[in-house]
C-alpha cells in the first residue's frame, strides 16, 4: 500500500484493504519485537499522544489511577481488535469517574449511574442538558458493549470514538468539577 501511495500516487483504497495493511503492520511490529525479545512500553495510541498524555496526567494528579488503567485498557483493546472490551473499559472508567464525582460532593450513590447523573445535576453540579448528554452516553456505551443491544456490532471506529468521547468526558470532570 506504501508503495502504491508513494510511488503510483494511488490514494482510494478500500476499507478492507486499509484494515488488513493495518493487520499487517501490527503483526509486522510484533514479529520485530519477539526477535529482539522486545516488549511494548506504551500501546498504540488511537487519540492525539498530547491531549490523552494531558488528560491522563490530570486524572492521575487528581488520584483516579484506576480511571486511568482502565483508560490504557481501553486503548490496549482497541489495538488487539477487542472492540466490544474496550468499549466496556471506557464505560467502567465513565463510571468510576461519576462514582469519585459523587463521593468528592458527599453525595449518596443511588442505585444507578442514570439516577447518580441526575443526582449531580439536581444538586447544581451540572445542567441539564450537559446531564442528558452524559446520560445519553452511558446508555450508549451500555447497550452497546454491555446488554448487546443496538443495530450494530461495534468495531474500530465505535471503540474509538467511545475511547475518543470516554477522554473528553473525563477531562470534564477533571477540569469543570475538580
Amino acid at each position: 500500500m506504501w508503495y502504491r501511495i508513494s510511488q503510483l500516487l494511488e490514494a482510494n483504497f478500500t476499507e478492507n484493504q486499509v484494515q488488513e495493511a493495518i493487520s499487517d503492520c501490527r503483526a509486522f511490529v510484533k514479529q520485530i519485537m519477539s526477535i529482539f525479545k522486545g516488549k511494548e512500553v506504551e500501546p498504540v495510541s488511537v487519540y492525539p499522544i498530547i491531549q490523552r498524555t494531558e488528560i491522563k496526567s490530570r486524572l492521575l494528579n487528581l488520584g483516579l489511577e484506576k480511571v486511568v488503567s482502565l483508560l490504557n485498557e481501553a486503548e490496549k483493546h482497541i489495538v488487539q481488535n477487542n472492540f466490544k472490551e474496550s468499549l466496556k473499559s471506557s464505560r467502567t472508567a465513565f463510571e468510576k469517574t461519576i462514582d469519585w464525582q459523587i463521593k468528592k460532593r458527599g453525595l449518596e450513590q443511588t442505585n444507578n449511574y442514570r439516577n447518580n447523573l441526575e443526582r449531580l445535576r439536581s444538586k447544581g453540579f451540572l445542567d441539564s442538558e450537559t446531564t442528558e448528554m452524559l446520560q445519553s452516553y452511558y446508555r450508549c456505551l451500555s447497550n452497546i458493549a454491555v446488554h448487546e443491544k443496538g443495530e450494530i456490532k461495534p468495531g474500530i471506529y465505535e471503540a474509538q470514538m467511545g475511547y475518543g468521547i470516554t477522554l473528553v468526558m473525563l477531562d470534564y470532570f477533571a477540569n469543570k468539577l475538580p
